[in-house]
């Protein structure tokens, strides 16, 4: 029972380690878009290296949550303070924007500190780091 709390923090982990791989295609995504259309980044006032600081961000919290769920599967009470601090930050930095794309004054989208996938990875990261701490 107490390695259910490790186990959930490492798939959340892993999906948010995915969608940070994710995050590297989609600011050429929006590039091609943008490029369709005759519009550059300049002419939005975005700064693109923000796209790619999120997606470094996004992989970082995400190996930390895998070391952190692997060294609690073994039994360090460590390893559940890291994947707690990891979840943390995931759900925080899910929300959390650090920019906005602006189009024309249209549309808006808000880029967030890390790139979510589905969501519900930053909270099984939290969720896991909770019941690792609370388990043992």
């Amino acid at each position: 029972m107490s390695k259910v709390g490790p186990i959930l923090g490492i798939v959340g982990s892993a999906i948010l380690l995915i969608a940070g791989f994710i995050g590297f295609g989609v600011q050429g995504l929006i590039e091609i878009q943008l490029n369709l259309l005759g519009v550059t980044w300049a002419d939005l006032g975005f700064d693109p290296s923000l796209l790619t600081i999120r997606v470094i961000i996004t992989i970082i919290v995400a190996i930390l949550g895998l070391v952190g769920g692997i060294v609690a599967v073994t039994g360090k009470k460590a390893g559940a303070y890291i994947l707690l601090l990891a979840g943390i930050v995931a759900v925080v930095g899910s929300f959390l924007p650090i920019g906005s794309i602006e189009f024309l004054g249209l549309v808006t989208v808000p880029v967030t500190m890390i790139y979510p996938f589905f969501y519900v990875e930053s909270f099984l990261m939290l969720v896991g780091g909770i019941l690792a701490i609370a388990l043992k």
